[in-house]
């Protein structure tokens, strides 16, 4: 009977442990392959060799200050796209939030249905009206003609989210605040925000995660070294004309990623305590 427990342990991490290898395995041969030589890329059966620091320098060397321009600029690019398309949305989404979960009006259930709608829009449905306003406004390959767009696709999901969150969150904390003598915005703001903070921070995450690794609607908005974001400019290794560089896009792809990682490693407790704050409980 003792026997059954130890099992059912046993086979839960064996599927754990399954699942984290083969989430895993990708991430490690791409970075494997980003510190071997050309020569060591293309030997069969493939080998966990990996070149020395030469090696190391020549393909990170390459993608971080040649290729596309050097990626640190693409990776800046991203960054500050990121950065400003979140802001944008949370500063819009967040008080409206705020708002249908605390007032009544006609419709209200249409209202979010409408904007979550907006959410699950494909990008290529809108891309090319989107390419030809932004044409239509000068702003295409420029930070400005992408963070609007991005700011559109972060609205609705920032909305969702939150909107749960703030749900979770009595009306009488708000009603004590003015009681006390704050007015409904300072309650928001002192006294609410505060209390959300998880749900903001796992929101934001996600929101990063998205914009970062948003690639079709950066497809069509920019293409100069300038303001392509870094999923753009990986694009640039590939080429019917010479053979793929297997290395260099092995290289490219961790650069890509490794930022996204850490900033996952970072905030990971954020995330847990967001997620079970209540997120989308509406």
């Amino acid at each position: 009977m003792k026997l059954k427990p130890l099992a059912k342990a046993a086979l839960k991490y064996l599927v754990l442990g399954c699942i984290l290898v083969f989430v895993l395995l990708p991430i490690f041969w791409m970075v494997l392959l980003s510190l071997k030589s050309r020569i060591q890329t293309i030997v069969y059966p493939p080998t966990l060799d990996i070149g020395g620091l030469a090696v190391f320098i020549k393909n990170y060397g390459d993608i971080l200050l040649v290729r596309q321009g050097g990626y640190w600029r693409l990776l800046l690019n991203s960054a500050v796209i990121a950065v400003a398309s979140i802001s944008l949305g949370f500063l819009l989404a967040v008080p409206a939030a705020y708002a249908y979960s605390r007032f009544n009006f006609r419709h209200k259930d249409a209202v979010a249905l409408t904007i979550l709608s907006a959410y699950f829009l494909p990008a290529m449905s809108i891309a090319i009206p989107i390419y030809l306003i932004m044409s239509r406004f000068h702003l295409l390959d420029t930070y400005t003609g992408l963070v609007i767009p991005y700011v559109a696709m972060n609205i609705p999901f920032i909305f969702w989210m939150m909107m749960g969150f703030f749900a979770e969150t009595p009306t009488d904390l708000d009603e004590a605040a003015m009681v006390d003598g704050c007015t409904r915005l300072s309650a928001f703001r002192r006294v609410i925000l505060p209390l959300v903070k998880p749900g903001l921070v796992a929101t934001a995450i996600f929101c990063a995660i998205f914009t970062w690794n948003e690639f079709m609607m950066a497809l069509f908005i920019v293409s100069t070294p300038a303001s392509a974001t870094v999923t753009v400019g990986a694009t640039g290794l590939l080429s019917g004309e010479r053979p793929t560089d297997w290395e260099a896009m092995a290289t490219a792809g961790t650069i890509l990623t490794l930022p996204l990682l850490a900033f996952a490693l970072v905030v990971q407790k954020h995330i847990v305590r967001g997620l079970t704050l209540g997120a989308v409980k509406g």
